[in-house]
């Protein structure tokens, strides 16, 4: 259970660490870092289940990453089945972590 929110904490990191390194300065890097705050944590399930988003939006919510993090919490704590979960997870993760991995390396070398 401690694992997955680790783990999406550390790719969230990357992201920031990457939005750090191309912004012009520490102002800049503040605005740009709160715009995935509204697609990938307002429009998620956890503030509201997934029913309750307008039709149109309810394929964007149901299949982004923090929404299968969310989710997987929850079967997790509630006993509940979790492969499905789990396995959208880890396909959003992996490949999430190491190309931000490698964009962060790669900008951290530009700027060293």
């Amino acid at each position: 259970f401690l694992v997955v929110p680790i783990i999406f904490a550390a790719v969230v990191a990357l992201a920031m660490g990457l939005i750090g390194y191309r912004a012009s300065s520490p102002d800049a890097a503040a605005s740009l870092a709160s715009i995935p705050y509204l697609p990938f944590v307002m429009l998620s399930s956890g503030f509201a289940p997934v029913a309750d988003f307008p039709a149109w939006l309810r394929p964007f919510v149901r299949n982004q990453p923090t929404t299968h993090t969310i989710e997987l919490l929850r079967a997790l704590s509630s006993g509940g089945p979790t492969r499905s979960h789990a396995v959208a997870f880890v396909a959003w993760m992996v490949p999430l972590g190491l190309g931000l991995a490698l964009l962060g390396g790669r900008a951290f070398r530009r700027t060293s």
